[in-house]
């Protein structure tokens, strides 16, 4: 064999030796890559899980802080639960026109306090009404919410009022409601 030959037949290795070394790195990048996605979405994940920690934690400890008050509110607290107990409490009924017409009625008992329409500052009337009727932030409040689910734009209403009574809780720290869909009871 001559020296050429010998050179020719080592071409032909090298080449093949390179298209192996360029696939291997080819498709260990690819490799690199789909490892790198995926820890970015654990990553998401985990920054997710965080916040939603933080979120419990917040609430624990405002709940906690609640029930180291408790004894100090008992007077306020049994005002509450009398108000409730010979219905004079509050009631918000939700009255839906249309899709995106609403109006709150505000009652003390069985006396209306007001009537709120969806295109006004809710929130801020509601609570207007509430202090003009003679409720404090440190008093206790149990409302009742009552509305009608089967009438169509509640739900825009509901959503809506869920906002307005976050509003409410965060004027009124002792504000306490339950909610009444007297859709249910009908035939």
């Amino acid at each position: 064999m001559k020296k050429r030959d010998v050179i020719l037949d080592f071409t032909t290795l090298l080449d093949i030796a390179l298209i192996l070394l360029f696939f291997f790195i080819l498709f260990s990048n690819l490799q690199v890559t789909d490892a790198s996605d995926a820890a970015d979405k654990k990553m998401q994940e985990a920054e997710s899980l965080y916040s939603q920690a933080e979120n419990m934690h917040e609430q624990l400890e405002n709940e906690l802080e609640h029930i180291k008050e408790a004894p100090d509110r008992d007077g306020e607290n049994i005002d509450g639960i009398l108000e409730f107990d010979k219905g004079l409490n509050v009631k918000f009924i939700l009255e839906v026109q249309s899709e995106n017409v609403w109006e709150l009625n505000v009652y003390k008992g069985q006396e209306s306090i007001g009537d709120i329409r969806s295109d006004s500052n809710v929130a801020v009337e509601v609570i207007k009404l509430l202090e003009h009727s003679g409720y404090e932030p440190g008093d206790t409040l149990i409302c009742d919410y009552i509305y009608n689910a089967s009438q169509p734009g509640t739900l825009a209403a509901y959503r809506a009022m869920t906002e307005v009574i976050k509003s409410v809780k965060q004027e009124f720290k002792y504000f306490y409601y339950s909610e009444t869909d007297i859709s249910m009871m009908e035939d």
